[in-house]
């Protein structure tokens, strides 16, 4: 019902590409002003919807099997031929700082692990010649051994790997592991490159070998050594998108754990060379110990970090302080902070408790939206049921309020973005979201313009869905489950 005014009227922007759960989770496209909707897939109950080289991937519900076809719909290719799923990759950082005893724990099957990790980018893989990383399901057993059941089995998910394109018109598919692969990385350099170990030998012996494939094969690159972590080495959290650090790797083996050591790859020529940590007493990226610096709202005169007691503090030029307390930065612009601050003091730090259908359960923090005036000092609450944060960009602040309601930030007014009355207006897409609804209720989806004026472009549940702007090659905004 949504009617463009003649002398708004522009092209649409873009298409949305979502899964109509009206109609048997059929993949079906409509453009961003709420038209021209078309049929894609009508033969699979779609969900996982991505986009990659002009070509929609997808899980087919019914086998579990994953299949691609073109934003027009007029071929469905498959791309796995065994039940399977895109495969997560992830930049992940290591330095000589990072890994003591006491970043050490033992998992779930007793085995050694190093869980304090730099973990930075986690998104799907995909290379400039149009090859998409996919895994083929591999699980298998294992004996816990830890557990106060003889013989208790757990089941590992995992995957083996393969790559997939389509290329002139025909599909290609090849293997990159032979093995079930896990902690697979990519370089912060944006090459080719992929990394893994082997999932099964890691949770049998609590490590291994690592491996690297370099767009041609796969091999391993850790000789007889095994890895019980592994990351590209950056210097510290500043730096680890110099690609100077996407040309060596380091890792520690379990008989290092503990020991202060660790082993460096270096990728240009293959040498593997052990050297010292330094001590993880020093601070990193700190000014004193026990003191968190909050870079991206500090500046301009203004120092923000969390103090040894986890209050956030502003400490301006002059030395003075400004203790908030517990608190979460939520965005600067300009003089003007905006936080968090949970309504539930007396129940921890960050956490609350609420009364639900004749008991209290665990729940999410509620917390109040307030913004202070580094200038003046001045605090102002802007909302008491704050839920969390839709940061646009740079200069438009929008959240979630608790009661479903979404706000945005328009100077010194929180002003809410809600179907207006079926005001008709049209607006560039600037954001998309569902309006907070029961999980039993159906969710539509709606577009919000920069003014806060709102367009309802399905009128079916939608659960996945993809808003690709005209002549892009990647999705902008993105929803699943």
């Amino acid at each position: 019902g949504f009617n463009v005014p003649e002398d708004e009227y522009r092209t649409a922007d873009g298409w949305i590409y979502y899964s109509d759960w009206n109609d048997n989770g059929h993949l079906y496209k409509i453009d961003s002003n709420g038209e021209n909707k078309k049929l894609l897939v009508d033969g699979h109950d779609c969900s996982n919807t991505v986009y990659f080289n002009r070509m929609l991937y997808f899980n087919a519900e019914e086998n579990g099997k994953v299949y691609c076809t073109d934003t027009e719909g007029n071929m469905v290719y498959e791309v796995s031929e065994a039940p399977g799923k895109l495969q997560w990759v992830e930049q992940s950082g290591f330095n000589e700082y990072t890994y003591t005893e006491k970043d050490i724990e033992s998992n779930l099957y007793g085995n050694p692990t190093v869980t304090r990790s730099m973990g930075y980018n986690n998104d799907r893989f995909a290379t400039d010649d149009g090859w998409v990383l996919y895994g083929e399901d591999a699980d298998f057993d294992i004996y816990l051994t830890d557990s106060d059941v003889e013989n208790e089995i757990y089941t590992i998910e995992s995957h083996m790997l393969y790559m997939f394109r389509i290329y002139n018109g025909t599909p290609e598919r090849k293997q990159i592991s032979d093995f079930p692969a896990d902690d697979i990385r990519s370089s912060f350099s944006g090459d080719n490159r992929l990394f893994f170990v082997n999932e099964k030998e890691k949770q049998i012996n609590g490590a291994s070998p690592i491996y690297m494939y370099d767009g041609t094969e796969t091999r391993c690159i850790s000789g007889d050594l095994k890895a019980v972590t592994y990351g590209f080495m950056i210097k510290d959290y500043n730096d680890y998108e110099d690609p100077v650090y996407s040309d060596k790797i380091g890792f520690i083996t379990p008989e290092e754990i503990g020991e202060g050591t660790y082993h460096l790859i270096d990728l240009d020529t293959g040498e593997i060379t052990q050297k010292s940590l330094i001590d993880a007493d020093e601070p990193v990226y700190v000014d004193d110990p026990g003191i968190y610096i909050y870079e991206e709202f500090s500046g301009n005169g203004y120092e923000v970090y969390k103090n040894e007691n986890d209050d956030v503090c502003v400490k301006d030029e002059d030395g003075n302080v400004t203790d908030l307390g517990c608190i979460t930065p939520v965005y600067r612009e300009g003089d003007i902070i905006y936080y968090g601050k949970s309504n539930f003091e007396d129940h921890g730090k960050g956490h609350d408790v609420v009364f639900w259908q004749g008991k209290y359960v665990a729940s999410t923090a509620r917390y109040s939206l307030l913004k202070l005036n580094l200038k003046t000092g001045e605090k102002d609450i802007i909302s008491d049921d704050f839920l969390y944060d839709r940061i646009i960009d740079d200069s438009i602040m929008m959240f979630s309020e608790g009661s479903g309601i979404y706000k945005k930030m328009c100077g010194d007014d929180a002003l809410s973005v809600y179907p207006n009355n079926g005001s008709e207006r049209y607006g560039e897409v600037y954001s998309i979201g569902y309006l907070q609804r029961r999980i039993w209720q159906p969710r539509y989806l709606y577009k919000f313009d920069k003014d806060g004026n709102i367009t309802q472009l399905t009128d079916c549940h939608t659960e996945y869905w993809l808003y690709i702007p005209n002549g892009s090659d990647k999705a902008t905004l993105t929803q699943y489950g």
